[in-house]
């Protein structure tokens, strides 16, 4: 890292926890009145939110209910039945995988009545043997119940890499599920020493998962494998894009590769570059009889990075359709749950806007388009304060948007999980 990297990182750290010592939980630009999911006392953090065929909003998080302990957590579930105004007493789905570690990326999908959280976790097995695991639980009841969690076959051997100003070369998980309640698994993992590749691992049931497959193959520094998101299409194929990076920053994260399986994930094609889309892959999901996908993209280090819903018509071989959903002077770590669609072509967007550079007021933005992603309204501040986790958002049958965020507090042990009206 450069010394004039170096700076800006310890500057925004400075900004960072100076703005959440001043920050007011709960903060808000605008006047819907949020509802408090978690209500616990320990932190609560790493929200994922999606809503279902039903109407039903489901929420997972991480969370250490009575405990200022902040470096352990376990993962929470709660569901609300009348549109966010109300939410179900927080369920623990980790019991039994979750002694004395810290959940991530947590991801949330749903098919009919099964719905399946997932997450990272790093397990420690003594005598330097630690493992990145993704575990699951699912549901087949709406939510109602959940299986016991379980690891998947997607485990490997932790390696330590660091992040950067910008852009974290890190790990990345994706979900989807198919028709029949298949589950599938995507998965960015460093599996050689500063090196990054994709991985794919199917379940028929939510139990036994396959081997993983390396859909990627990658075996240098430079270039390696980014960010990724999956999904199924209308016909049954699965589609997996992954974002191939060149460098340490979002300027030098531009080539976007695509693979797909037309035997539900058995096999998979060799990677193609995926054509008019750019930069750092965070979701990708059908949109009426199209294919969208949101990444950012960023020019050169000192311009703002630019939020983009791209759309195929073509199941994902080229996006040459676009449209700029927002802008930012820093990363916004978009991830699956930060857009939402329903039926009708409602599409909303989410991310968190912290910068050490002049820009936008600190806070959570939403830009929503009714139009099926060709345009989007203005984004608004949505929330005021710095946050550390991004946001998730939410998009009803009825065109409602929800924001689902962990508050912005001056002490971590009292952050909460709330649900917010925006549209």
């Amino acid at each position: 890292m450069s010394t004039s990297t170096s700076h800006r990182f310890i500057a925004l750290g400075i900004v960072l926890v100076a703005a959440l010592s001043a920050a007011v939980p709960g903060a808000f630009a605008g006047g819907h009145t949020p509802t408090n999911v978690s209500n616990a006392s320990g932190r609560s953090s790493s929200p994922a939110a999606i809503v279902d065929s039903s109407g039903a909003i489901h929420v997972i998080w991480a969370d250490n209910p009575g405990s200022d302990d902040t470096t352990r957590q376990q993962v929470f579930y709660s569901v609300s039945s009348d549109g966010g105004a109300s939410f179900s007493a927080a369920s623990r789905l980790s019991t039994g995988v979750d002694d004395d570690v810290q959940p991530r990326e947590l991801r949330l999908a749903s098919s009919g009545d099964v719905v399946v959280a997932a997450w990272w976790a790093v397990i420690d097995e003594g005598a330097d043997r630690e493992f990145l695991t993704a575990f699951i639980a699912r549901s087949e009841d709406g939510g109602a119940s959940f299986a016991a969690a379980i690891p998947t076959s997607l485990r490997f051997r932790n390696r330590i890499t660091a992040p950067k100003e910008g852009y974290s070369n890190t790990t990345s998980l994706a979900i989807a599920i198919g028709e029949a309640g298949e589950v599938f698994m995507l998965a960015t993992v460093q599996d050689y020493f500063h090196g990054f590749n994709v991985y794919f691992a199917r379940s028929p049931d939510g139990i036994t998962f396959s081997v993983p497959e390396r859909v990627s193959d990658y075996s240098l520094t430079i270039p390696r494998a980014g960010s990724c998101a999956i999904s199924v299409l209308p016909a049954g194929d699965v589609v997996a894009f992954w974002s191939e990076a060149l460098g340490d920053f979002v300027d030098e994260v531009k080539t976007i590769y695509r693979v797909v399986s037309k035997d539900g994930g058995r096999t998979f094609s060799d990677p193609t570059r995926v054509a008019k889309a750019r930069g750092v892959v965070a979701g990708v999901f059908p949109l009426g009889n199209e294919l969208a996908l949101l990444a950012q993209t960023q020019r050169g280090p000192r311009t703002n990075g630019v939020i983009k819903l791209f759309r195929s018509t073509d199941a994902g071989e080229t996006f040459p359709r676009r449209a700029k959903a927002g802008s930012s002077p820093a990363y916004v770590h978009a991830h699956q749950s930060s857009v939402a669609a329903n039926r009708s072509g409602t599409v909303a967007i989410a991310w968190t806007e912290n910068s050490s550079r002049p820009g936008p007021i600190e806070g959570l933005y939403v830009t929503i388009s009714r139009d099926g992603g060709r345009t989007f309204g203005e984004a608004q501040r949505t929330v005021d304060g710095l946050f550390i986790d991004p946001p998730s958002v939410t998009v009803g049958e009825d065109g409602s948007v929800g924001l689902v965020y962990a508050t912005s507090s001056s002490s971590l042990s009292s952050q909460e999980i709330y649900f917010r009206r925006v549209d």
